[in-house]
């Protein structure tokens, strides 16, 4: 039989074999203050899972955030009105928005639009709120605001109106047939 020497080191009581010697080595020959227990002379290795593991010590780190600075505001379009587009002589569909631009302009949008197909169709904004179903009716667009020729008969579009434009007067927009003088659809322009 042996005699070993174990430390108890740090508050985790872990010990730890420190010197070995027959058991005649007399004890004061050992190191100062240590505790003697008498072993069997194979020592056991601890396992890994009783091995202590560094204590996690927080670290501070000091981050330095500037302040915020004030990012510039880019305004995007601005819904003025707008509607769904209902027949008069032609079957159609979609929806128009009427849009103010951050510069002042306007745009005048079509979304999932459709119309039947044409000779010489225009869009026109008109000051006229109901839009009768008749053909011939020149005098519809006489006050009208012309914003050209129509673009395609389905898909998205838009049409620009130039800043300071008034527009308060329009109060429909439709799909007109030149050549013919026949509306074939309009939106309401509702606020």
């Amino acid at each position: 039989m042996k005699i070993c020497v174990i430390r108890q080191l740090l508050p985790l009581s872990l010990l730890f074999v420190t010197a070995c010697g027959s058991a005649a080595t007399p004890q004061a020959a050992l190191p100062p203050s240590p505790t003697v227990v008498q072993v069997p002379s194979t020592v056991v290795a601890p396992k890994p899972s009783d091995t202590p593991r560094p204590t996690d010590v927080p670290t501070v780190v000091t981050t330095v955030v500037p302040k915020p600075t004030a990012m510039p505001t880019i305004a995007g379009p601005t819904r003025i009105a707008g509607g769904n587009f209902y027949d008069l002589v032609h079957k159609g569909q979609g929806t128009a928005t009427l849009s103010k631009q951050s510069d002042g302009s306007f745009d005048l949008t079509f979304s999932n639009f459709k119309v039947e197909t044409g000779p010489d169709l225009f869009v026109y904004l008109v000051p006229a709120d109901k839009i009768p179903k008749v053909e011939g009716n020149r005098a519809l667009v006489q006050e009208a605001l012309d914003l050209g020729k129509l673009q395609k008969i389905e898909g998205a579009q838009s049409y620009k109106i130039k800043a300071g434009t008034d527009l308060s007067k329009y109060k429909s927009v439709v799909i007109w047939c030149r050549l013919f003088a026949v509306t074939f659809i309009a939106a309401p322009l509702a606020t």
